[in-house]
């Protein structure tokens, strides 16, 4: 006998108009005003917020607080002017005018506008610190890294690009630390660090000298007469066996390591000289 089959004890069916819509995305609903001023400054919080790491961000911050304290240091009320104008006229160590120090806007040159003295504040702190302090190349990347970016966030696009002068309206315009001043200060900071032994990330040339103490010392691993030999065993009809005894030893083809690698740097190093004296002859003519 078959089962009946229980009622279902289901509802009826709801209508397709009366389904509940579908669930929203999950995440905070929008609170505050949403007036153009207030959407304005959630976009600056969160440029200053997720733009850079929280630690490279504290770290650039580090280096702008420091920078401007030092050169508000420079004009306290204590300070002698008198000094300081002795010390603006010596062509020797500086190359800005008297009026450039004496200009009250020098104070503000580091602060987040810039004005006409900024390029020039900033390349006296990298000098200060890496010529004075003698830091190493990474506190001049730092330093010009955490102003370059406190500057092009300052104010939109407006102080991005290279630092120039505007004649028509008669205003500095970019970015201070794109300046060619800070730019020269960078390659001395450079060569000074590389003359000095600093960690290079190139190859350096190689020089005669050095050639010559490489071919002396593979001479005195592999003399001549060792290296006549062996090449007359390898040109040998059998060149694998002779009376049952191995003529390419571990000693024999540690020898033609050798020999092979003088060969491809003497031949390497000949072209280069070769080629560098031919540009130069080629330069002079023009």
């Amino acid at each position: 006998m078959a089962r009946a089959k229980p009622k279902s004890q289901k509802g009826p069916t709801p209508h397709i108009a009366e389904a509940s819509p579908k669930k929203r995305r999950k995440g905070a609903e929008p609170t505050g005003s949403t007036t153009l001023p207030a959407i304005n400054k959630v976009k600056e919080r969160a440029k200053q917020q997720h733009k850079h790491a929280k630690k490279t961000r504290e770290n650039y911050n580090g280096y702008v607080e420091r920078g401007q304290t030092w050169l508000r240091a420079h004009f306290s009320a204590a300070m002698d002017t008198k000094a300081t104008r002795e010390a603006s006229v010596d062509s020797e160590t500086v190359s800005i005018s008297a009026d450039a120090y004496e200009d009250p806007k020098f104070r503000d040159a580091l602060e987040r506008v810039p004005n006409q003295h900024s390029d020039k504040a900033l390349a006296l702190l990298i000098s200060f610190k890496c010529f004075h302090e003698n830091c190493g190349q990474s506190t001049c990347n730092r330093t010009y890294s955490a102003f370059k970016k406190f500057w092009e966030e300052s104010d939109g696009d407006t102080h991005h690009g290279r630092w120039k002068f505007n004649e028509a309206c008669q205003r500095w315009e970019g970015n201070p630390a794109l300046s060619a001043e800070i730019q020269d200060i960078i390659k001395s900071i450079k060569h000074k660090t590389s003359s000095e032994g600093g960690d290079r990330t190139h190859s350096i040339a190689m020089s005669k000298g050095f050639m010559d103490r490489i071919l002396a010392w593979t001479c005195k691993l592999c003399p001549q007469e060792t290296f006549l030999g062996l090449m007359r065993s390898v040109l040998a009809a059998d060149t694998t066996r002779t009376g049952g005894v191995e003529l390419l030893t571990v000693e024999a083809r540690a020898s033609i390591t050798k020999i092979t690698n003088q060969a491809f740097s003497t031949t390497a190093w000949n072209l280069w000289t070769r080629s560098a004296c031919f540009w130069k002859t080629v330069f002079a003519e023009f």
